[in-house]
């Protein structure tokens, strides 16, 4: 029996048609695995954003704590960086108090991340006021 050409017509037909199906699922499969790859790294970014809150939370009670300890009355600002967490301490002298027998001061402490590659923007990443009765 001599070869139909209409069977090797089909036969090139159906190898093009799987050809253009498997390049579908690859393209469906790579989509995909782009938007797992984003889930996972969003979700990376917020873990490393609330451990940085969560240190410069720990580091502005730290400050606080030794600023409640000294005696000394020193008005102004202190600054310095613990852990990779830069703070700032600022005390001034509470306004609208000169008629109480304690005079109060303002503290304000200020902390943020010390890497400008993790805080671009070098915003404040917490900030802790209290009021204490001067020394």
């Amino acid at each position: 029996m001599a070869d139909d050409p209409t069977s090797k017509l089909k036969s090139r037909k159906a190898g093009g048609f799987a050809l253009v199906e498997t390049l579908v699922a690859s393209a469906i499969i790579a989509g995909m695995l782009g938007a797992v790859f984003q889930v996972i790294e969003t979700g990376a970014r917020q873990t490393r954003s609330v451990e940085n809150r969560r240190l410069a939370i720990l580091v502005a009670q730290s400050q606080l704590a030794a600023v409640g300890a000294a005696q000394n009355n020193s008005f102004g600002e202190t600054t310095g960086v613990t852990g990779g967490v830069r703070w700032r301490i600022k005390i001034t002298q509470r306004r609208g108090n000169s008629s109480s027998a304690a005079r109060l001061e303002d503290v304000v402490v200020t902390t943020g991340m010390d890497d400008a590659a993790v805080n671009k923007d070098r915003r404040d990443l917490f900030v802790l006021r209290t009021v204490r009765v001067a020394r």
